[in-house]
């Protein structure tokens, strides 16, 4: 009895120092270690150390906040996490609500779950869950259009390209509870918008990528983008857009496909905490990479960057120039883009006024291409570029865009002005002098639907009274596209005038010519806008 006495008390003694290890290891570790900020395992950023309170409200907050610091720092903890994840993987659970797991090993970002927003909503978008309403298409193709006249204006071709979500490309690796609906999505719903509606210029790679992987895997298994033999085809589609535009000027073929070992995870599979060892042997070991013919020597502007940060490739044995807003999804592209321009320039944000404008004013491009990741829709386009409802052709107070308008500077070529004018934008508008008997504005080309109806709003200023004539054409062949038959003429007082021309044709043009005075004599135009009803 005294013998099994002692080795009972032995055994307890060893449980009690192994749980008095198990519980305050990791506390004293927490202490030792650097705190991380971010979560390698979960992709997030971790709670900092509180800061001393102040105020009595941050004393009664202090608790939860060191609970929540202590719950994201305590000892081994990142390598708990990963180990956890990939018990719950490898019994067939997802690790995380960021990642579902689909046939033959295929990971697709994000969650089925109604309420799950994080990353979009990819599976809301596959179901048809996340769709547009008319007044907001209405609203998306009136922006962008307007975004896509005022670089018009300036000699730059605009590229909206849509990379598809890899659950709209493999649908048939996702999980058979998926219950996908066969009918629109927000992506149908702008592309079919935007091209019936507008000019913009919209590569849709959908079709193309489907076509594609019958015959070779256009995505990663373990990853959210695209590989080298999806990026090779939508490279070739973007192409054979910029060559319609500039014949010649780029390659448009498919690129030569080789293999080489896969050195990093994908991202998937970091989500499913996977960073040092493989999912049950399904990430690719080989990988797919494009094989460049010999070319120009190229150089980066500036020489050392990050991933994220705004950088140009210069090629000198090419002509063109391009300005390129991207998301991740244009990682995979830009080898093939830096060996096309003579510079290209990488943005990674969406498109802005202030990005635009200071990226275009001392070297303007010939293209600018903006990227989006189909599970960002349906989300609005930015109303940098209009006023509320209206299209603004003419703000003298500024060459390039104040108050979310549209401007045309004055030297670019977005108004024309006959001889008979002479100019004086140094103030808050626009001084016109009549020095003949027919002075003459001749609009810039506009993208006016033959279906819609407009008016001409001006805000002028007249010394005399005079007589105003407004012309619109209706065939852009005709060599004399403006006659008094489409003609709108307008007093004008001594004085302030404000004006709203209504003008509409079943066979509308997209020119307009305004004839402000019919006299000599000085006119200071405040505003002028074209309005859609």
């Amino acid at each position: 009895m005294k013998f099994s006495f002692i080795n009972t008390n032995k055994s307890n003694l060893i449980i009690t120092i192994f749980f008095c290890i198990f519980v305050f290891v990791p506390l004293i570790l927490s202490f030792i270690f650097v705190d991380l900020e971010t979560s390698l395992s979960e992709k997030r950023k971790l709670a900092s150390f509180p800061k001393i309170p102040d105020k009595l409200m941050d004393i009664q907050k202090l608790p939860s906040k060191l609970e929540s610091y202590y719950a994201d720092h305590f000892g081994f903890r990142d390598h708990l996490v990963r180990l956890y994840k990939n018990f719950k993987y490898n019994i067939g659970d997802s690790p995380s609500e960021n990642l579902t797991i689909g046939k033959n090993g295929w990971l697709f970002l994000g969650s089925a779950n109604e309420s799950y927003k994080k990353y979009g909503d990819p599976f809301g978008d596959i179901r048809g869950k996340n769709l547009y309403t008319e007044n907001e298409l209405k609203k998306f193709a009136r922006n962008i259009s307007n975004f896509n006249n005022w670089l018009k204006q300036r000699g730059i071709y605009y590229i909206f390209v849509i990379a598809p979500n890899k659950h709209t490309i493999y649908n048939d690796k996702l999980p058979k509870y998926i219950d996908f609906k066969i009918g629109d999505t927000a992506t149908d719903q702008l592309v079919n918008y935007l091209n019936e509606n507008t000019s913009v210029t919209v590569v849709d790679l959908r079709s193309s990528l489907l076509e594609g992987k019958k015959t070779s895997d256009v995505y990663f298994k373990t990853d959210t983008h695209w590989n080298h033999h999806g990026a090779n085809i939508a490279q070739q589609e973007i192409f054979n857009v910029i060559n319609g535009f500039f014949p010649g000027e780029v390659d448009n073929n498919l690129l030569k496909i080789g293999y080489k070992d896969r050195s990093v995870k994908g991202d998937l599979e970091i989500i499913a905490g996977a960073k040092k060892m493989n999912l049950s042997g399904i990430s690719e070991k080989k990988i797919p990479y494009p094989i460049f013919p010999k070319g120009c020597k190229l150089r980066t502007e500036p020489k050392k960057f990050k991933r994220r940060d705004p950088n140009s490739y210069i090629c000198n044995t090419k002509k063109l120039k391009a300005l390129i807003f991207h998301d991740s999804f244009f990682s995979a592209l830009k080898p093939y883009f830096i060996r096309q321009f003579s510079k290209s320039t990488y943005i990674w944000e969406t498109a802005s006024h202030d990005a635009v404008v200071k990226y275009i004013q001392d070297d303007p491009p010939e293209i600018l291409i903006e990227e989006w990741v189909e599970r960002l829709l349906p989300r609005p386009y930015p109303s940098d570029y209009s006023l509320s409802n209206s299209n603004v052709i003419l703000n003298p107070k500024n060459n390039y865009i104040s108050n979310y308008e549209i401007i045309y500077s004055l030297e670019d070529g977005g108004l024309r002005f006959n001889q008979t004018i002479q100019l004086d934008n140094k103030e808050s508008y626009l001084n016109l002098k009549a020095t003949g008997n027919d002075p003459i504005i001749y609009f810039p080309n506009l993208d006016l639907k033959g279906e819609a109806s407009y008016s001409l709003y001006l805000v002028l200023e007249s010394d005399i009274k005079s007589n105003l004539s407004l012309y619109y054409s209706t065939d852009e062949k005709d060599k004399f596209p403006f006659n008094e038959k489409r003609s709108i003429k307008k007093p004008i007082k001594q004085g302030e005038n404000n004006l709203n021309i209504h003008f509409s044709d079943l066979a509308i043009g997209n020119r307009i010519r305004l004839d402000y005075l019919s006299s000599q004599g000085n006119v200071k135009i405040r505003k002028i806008e074209l309005r859609e009803y």
